[in-house]
């Protein structure tokens, strides 16, 4: 591998860790003040679950930022970091002379000799 594409695909990984993790500080606060734990306590509450650790504030906002930020680093990392580089396509006479080319056979080599 060369310098210059260990070098993007460091640079890479580290902005896209780096995006992951202000959506994870900011948006697990975000999806706390607008509620959403609070709509999963009421679901619960309506599910007859009444165990304290259910009800333990930011729990569900964590989890959800949590699991987006699974998916993202997974794309992440599938679709920009890691990903192949695009081979130049060959000219098609080349490719030609491949084709019309015989396999090399034992009973070729034989002969040859």
């Amino acid at each position: 591998m060369k310098a210059k594409d260990l070098a993007r695909e460091f640079v890479t990984f580290l902005s896209s860790r780096a995006i992951a993790g202000v959506i994870e500080v900011g948006g697990v606060p975000l999806l706390e003040k607008l509620g959403f734990d609070r709509a999963v306590f009421r679901l619960l509450e309506q599910l007859g679950l009444k165990y304290d650790l259910l009800f333990t504030d930011g729990l569900y906002s964590k989890l959800l930022i949590g699991l987006f930020i699974l998916v993202f680093d997974y794309l992440m990392a599938k679709l920009v970091v890691f990903r192949k580089a695009k081979q130049k396509v060959e000219e098609p006479a080349a490719q030609e002379d491949v084709q019309d080319k015989e396999p090399e056979t034992e009973s070729s080599r034989t002969e040859d000799q």
